[in-house]
């Protein structure tokens, strides 16, 4: 077996400035969720992918928090993308997350490395009338500053989210 390797990245960036800082495990075997919630919360980043076992192109995935494990994190399988990428090559690996199977490519566009994603398949619900007095709270916005022409929903892509 060989050694598990940790890495950060900033996903979304060119470079060391800006973008969403990730945490990025990759070993030959996933470590307790008691081991995965200690390191994230090490890391501190807002989420960190845990990646292993290989299996050809497919992987197994989960992601935390540094306070509780989440279904799914965009920005961190895009850095997870990369990592894979400058690991094992270029192509198209199959993440296996909790809420289904997720390809992430990793190709050379203009010198650089990129990876992009495709979702599971998304839906939407209409959003409880407290939930979206909370986030507009958060935003420190009213419901005037709202878009009349686009109704409030909750949207899930892997995670629902308030929108």
């Amino acid at each position: 077996m060989s050694e598990p390797q940790l890495h950060h990245l900033a996903a979304f960036s060119a470079g060391d400035a800006g973008g969403n800082p990730a945490g990025v495990w990759i070993g030959d075997r996933l470590p307790s969720a008691t081991e995965m919630q200690r390191i994230a919360a090490d890391v501190g980043a807002s989420e960190t992918a845990f990646v292993a076992p290989a299996r050809g192109s497919r992987r197994t995935i989960r992601y935390f928090s540094p306070e509780i494990e989440v279904t799914f994190c965009g920005h961190a399988t895009i850095a997870t993308g990369i990592v894979l990428g400058h690991n094992d090559g270029l192509g198209t690996f199959v993440l296996e997350t909790p809420v289904g199977d997720v390809p992430v490519t990793a190709e050379m566009r203009d010198g650089r490395l990129h990876a992009s994603l495709r979702s599971v398949a998304t839906r939407q619900a209409p959003i409880a009338d407290i939930d979206l007095s909370a986030a507009l709270a958060c935003l420190g916005w009213s419901r005037a500053d709202l878009d009349t022409a686009l109704p409030p929903v909750r949207a899930w892509a892997g995670a629902w989210h308030s929108s």
